[in-house]
């Protein structure tokens, strides 16, 4: 962005605008992520963009807000198509429950701790807010030590290569914690890691081995290696972002998906595999 001017810059934001979609966010300029003064050019842009569609200045200010509440991008957008119009009808209220919480759900509606009730016709509960890790940790798994995975993740998670926890034996996931996931294509993200799964098992099979996890030594250079890529950049300093965990009180605050792109990503599980799946303790059957 800085060897372009503020012309140009407006013409390429435009364009990308007019695209829909993810074009403004992600197809523009790579410095969006890293540079606060560029980004900050960005938001005053879908700020503006935005403010022309909500005719109450009041709302203006509480759905495009002239000080940008994060770094714009580091939350996913929205592919929303008349989203900011909705709030201008007569049957829609905003309410900014980070000001004034839900305190509880009543006959009617729902009221909220500064003693109103908003009267509903009908109430959609919104759940999965424990991303990434919730899923799992949810369930009582645990591992050869006899400790369970939310226990084990309670200061953090650990993986190796985003499939496997070490002294979780024959345990595998798919688009999971450190694993692209979310920072990539989904189907595209979960061919690659199901295939590998099960060239992983065949390699088992052939070789009569039984058991196979990740050895602590690994599974912390590979999470140290996630977690260093998490802090490149202006998303590690958002504040409630599931990206981060820190969006659910007591969750510790680190990057819970692979940031580095499929390729690298692809790598680091193809040498592994070449190496005899290095990085992991294998045991063979003893029938």
């Amino acid at each position: 962005m800085a060897e372009t001017t503020l012309e140009e810059r407006t013409l390429a934001f435009e364009d990308r605008w007019d695209k829909g979609g993810f074009h403004f966010w992600l197809g523009s300029y790579s410095e969006l992520f890293s540079n606060q003064k560029d980004n900050d050019e960005a938001y005053a842009f879908w700020r503006r963009k935005v403010r022309e569609r909500i005719p109450d200045p009041e709302l203006q200010e509480k759905l495009a807000p002239m000080q940008a509440p994060h770094p714009f991008g580091v939350e996913r957008s929205s592919l929303e198509q008349r989203y900011f119009e909705v709030y201008s009808q007569s049957n829609v209220t905003f309410v900014n429950i980070s000001k004034t919480p839900i305190e509880q759900i009543t006959r009617n509606g729902l009221q909220t701790n500064d003693g109103t009730e908003h009267v509903l016709d009908v109430l959609v509960f919104a759940t999965g807010f424990d991303m990434v890790t919730g899923g799992i940790t949810t369930i009582d798994i645990r591992g050869q030590d006899g400790v369970s995975i939310k226990e084990k993740w309670a200061d953090g998670v650990r993986s190796y290569l985003g499939v496997a926890s070490a002294t979780y034996p024959n345990m595998f996931w798919i688009y999971g914690p450190q694993s692209p996931s979310s920072f990539s294509n989904g189907p595209s993200s979960i061919e690659l890691t199901s295939e590998w799964i099960i060239d992983c098992i065949k390699f088992m099979k052939e070789n009569n081995i039984s058991s196979i996890v990740p050895t602590e030594e690994a599974q912390h250079a590979y999470s140290e290696h996630v977690n260093q890529l998490g802090s490149i950049g202006l998303r590690a300093g958002a504040k409630t972002s599931w990206y981060l965990g820190n969006n659910i009180q007591g969750k510790k605050t680190q990057m819970l998906q692979f940031p580095g792109g499929i390729p690298a990503y692809t790598k680091l599980c193809n040498d592994s595999a070449a190496r005899g799946y290095d990085g992991f303790d294998l045991k063979r059957s003893s029938a």
